[in-house]
């Protein structure tokens, strides 16, 4: 659930950028989080950050908004000195001109000016001096945490070809800042060792690995993602899995759908995805495929009534059931029919549920009739037939359904009556009223009818 809370608010977000409003109260508030939490948890305005900063350094407004919170962040006292050097990396994306004249002017300790090093490096690249690779490695061999991540960030900017094997040396440092930044440059300078990395990291740093991978899309940590999903510390697999959602690929479905994910599975959006979920629906096992269904559904893959028509027949009653749920909710009124040659199956009472959706939908109340008729006056027509009928003709209503309702209600099963009497009380319009009336005033009828 703690994923999906970060997804609602991503997803907020978002739509806050495509409207050109101000920044989320979401995000400002994470802000503050992350400026006093220990670089790690918690975990949902971390990633909050991860997600949003990027998007709304396009935009003006919200850079400029996210710029002025977060250069107060940096600047107040109450700030960590993990979330400081968070909030460098954060500012660096979106700095305009008076963060970066603010921060050129700011003075303190080392910890204080590696962090400004930082929130000034992908910004002001222009008005850095490099120091020289040797000073940088010096940096990183000093032991002192804000001189490392001041090294691993001179490193990157100035001699990007010796970032990845100088960050793949410093993930597993005992300073989380310092592992948390040569993640990030190792992603960034060489995604395939990035990925690669991730199985000998400790727990703490495959979680900030997903985050990630997550943000800077990086599909080659796909596979790892997808063991992990499967792993069973939930910490790992929570956020597996919503790294899959980011950046999963087709053969991702079938872990997913394993584990549930059906959130992720919506979010997909490789080639093949649609593709896989259909092959899952048409030959994986019962709950694969109800799983598969619901996130078919959601994603709104085209041309799925056939399937769907198909898994309304399945031998699980769960399936079946999930594939009539969506045909009543959003079939065409082009699959009635089929589905009325489902009433009196081992589903009828999902079947009728579906019709009566449909029903609705349609104009013509007549074709809707016709259908039901004909099962209801063959011959050999079961009992559990008539009743699956009689409980779609309340949505029909009208003259010729009506004659069926009356001969139902004087009907010896008790079944059929019963059907017959809850239809009548549930008529679309008024013509029934005198009968109504009738039945209420009948002493013989049981009282739950007379109620009904």
């Amino acid at each position: 659930m703690k994923y999906l809370s970060m997804i609602t608010a991503v997803c907020s977000a978002a739509m806050f950028m495509v409207q050109a409003a101000p920044v989320p109260q979401d995000v400002l508030k994470a802000v503050d989080e992350v400026a006093v939490s220990n670089g790690l948890h918690p975990r949902q305005p971390l990633y909050l950050l991860e997600q949003f900063v990027p998007a709304a350094a396009g935009d003006a407004e919200q850079r400029k908004q996210l710029a002025g919170a977060l250069m107060d962040a940096f600047a107040s006292d109450k700030t960590s000195a993990a979330g400081r050097t968070i909030v460098a990396q954060h500012l660096a994306k979106v700095a305009g001109e008076a963060e970066i004249q603010t921060l050129r002017k700011m003075k303190g300790d080392a910890q204080t000016m590696a962090d400004i090093r930082i929130a000034l490096n992908e910004v002001a690249a222009s008005s850095i001096k490099d120091a020289g690779k040797p000073a940088y490695l010096a940096e990183l061999k000093s032991g002192i945490p804000i001189q490392q991540i001041a090294g691993l960030a001179g490193i990157a900017q100035f001699y990007p070809n010796d970032a990845a094997e100088i960050s793949l040396q410093s993930i597993n440092s005992k300073d989380s800042k310092v592992s948390s930044t040569a993640i990030r440059t190792l992603a960034k300078n060489n995604p395939s060792a990035f990925a690669v990395a991730i199985p000998a990291m400790s727990k703490e740093r495959q979680l900030m690995a997903l985050t990630v991978a997550s943000e800077y899309g990086i599909t080659e940590a796909g596979a790892v993602a997808a063991q992990l999903a499967q792993s069973d510390d939930a910490d790992l697999k929570s956020a597996a899995v919503q790294t899959l959602g980011s950046i999963g690929s087709a053969e991702c479905v079938a872990v997913l759908v394993s584990e549930g994910a059906e959130d992720a599975l919506v979010q997909l959006n490789a080639k093949g995805v649609d593709k896989a979920i259909l092959k899952i629906i048409g030959s994986g096992d019962a709950v694969a495929k109800e799983r598969a269904i619901n996130a078919s559904v959601m994603r709104g893959i085209p041309d799925m009534e056939p399937v769907l028509l198909k898994a309304a027949t399945d031998a699980n009653s769960n399936v079946s059931a999930a594939a009539l749920k969506f045909l009543g909710r959003s079939g065409s009124t082009a699959v009635y029919p089929q589905l009325t040659a489902l009433l009196g199956s081992a589903n009828s009472e999902e079947v009728a549920s579906s019709l009566r959706r449909i029903i609705k939908r349609m104009d013509d109340k007549e074709s809707c009739f016709k259908p039901l008729l004909k099962i209801y006056g063959k011959s050999g027509v079961t009992d559990t037939e008539q009743i699956a009928v009689l409980r779609c003709l309340s949505s029909i209503g009208g003259e010729e359904p009506l004659v069926l309702i009356a001969q139902a209600i004087t009907s010896s099963n008790k079944e059929v009556n019963d059907a017959a009497v809850r239809a009548l009380a549930q008529w679309p319009d008024p013509s029934v009223m005198e009968m109504l009336k009738k039945m209420v005033a009948d002493k013989n009828l049981s009282v739950v009818h007379r109620t009904l």
